[in-house]
């Protein structure tokens, strides 16, 4: 009988605990369906005829229209070639570096040194994107830039480097780097903290240094964190950010610099082609979800790391 009393009062407490849980989650639950959600309905937009004063009601149903004309669209083609080599050669430079930073933050022993590492690391993550752009524009400007008066007065010709098709994915990916170094490195740091120290009492005691010790112990621990940032990196592989982008490039760089992003911008946003860039940004997203169920199916089955 007691046992029974005792088993009751456990099952109201945990219901009760649920239904806490529960009304937090309220909130949160409406402000995606409100934000992410309803916003689904524009999809339509794609397999219609909208004009700039027209009301949504009265769009003529198109078909498939406008995925046949992003078949023949050699403009489309070219920003989707260079969002591919933006986003793999970013993904290729910028995510280890966040992995080898934390490492080699955790391995500082000196905790003061170690906080100013860390805190140095994060400031350029809050700095706005058109200030990194600007100061960009004052070291590598043709006029007055830095780089451009160094080279002018060793007798040398400035470049105009913001004309050269061959210095945007550089800029691109350097600032992104320098920016994003330090903020993304936390989450490893977090994932380091929460390893048993007892593994590397016990990995000194057989003899292993710190450098065998990060080899064998804090990698192999760090492995779902990293299976789970690069199934998410896979997942949005085409969405490169327009802002940086936009700042950067000029018509003179179309041909290397135009990405998806700003090209739907100009489309649907410049030229008024509503449905055009609709129909665009849905097959950006149709890949970069099936980039993304690829990626998790074959984590899944490799390294037994997935997200479902």
């Amino acid at each position: 009988m007691r046992q029974t009393r005792e088993s009751s009062y456990i099952s109201r407490s945990l219901r009760s605990e649920q239904h806490e849980f529960i009304f937090l989650l309220i909130p949160m639950t409406l402000a995606v369906f409100v934000f992410c959600y309803i916003p689904m309905t524009g999809i339509m937009i794609g397999f219609c005829n909208l004009k700039p004063g027209m009301s949504v009601f009265q769009m003529n149903w198109s078909g498939l229209k406008w995925f046949e004309k992003l078949v023949t669209d050699q403009n489309f083609w070219r920003a989707l070639r260079n969002t591919l080599n933006v986003s793999v050669l970013n993904l290729i430079f910028s995510f280890p570096l966040p992995i080898i930073f934390a490492l080699m933050v955790n391995e500082i022993r000196f905790s003061p040194y170690k906080r100013l590492a860390q805190s140095a690391s994060f400031f350029p993550h809050f700095i706005s994107t058109v200030v990194v752009v600007q100061l960009l524009f004052n070291f590598f400007g043709y006029q007055s830039g830095m780089i451009n008066t160094i080279l002018q007065n060793a007798g040398y010709d400035k470049i105009n480097f913001f004309l050269e098709a061959g210095y945007f994915i550089p800029f691109y990916i350097g600032t992104t780097i320098w920016q994003s170094t330090g903020w993304s490195s936390v989450i490893y740091l977090s994932a380091i903290t929460a390893i048993d120290i007892n593994t590397y009492e016990a990995a000194k005691i057989d003899g292993a240094g710190r450098f065998r010790q990060m080899l064998y112990i804090t990698l192999p621990s760090l492995k779902p964190t990293i299976s789970m940032l690069l199934i998410l990196n896979l997942g949005s592989i085409l969405n490169v950010g327009y802002e940086k982008v936009l700042l950067l490039y000029n018509p003179a760089i179309y041909n290397t610099a135009d990405v998806l992003s700003t090209y739907m911008y100009r489309i649907g946003l410049m030229d008024w082609q509503l449905s055009y860039s609709t129909a665009m940004g849905l097959f950006n997203q149709s890949i970069s979800l099936v980039v993304l169920i690829v990626s998790n199916t074959l984590s899944k089955r490799f390294t037994e790391e997935s997200l479902w």
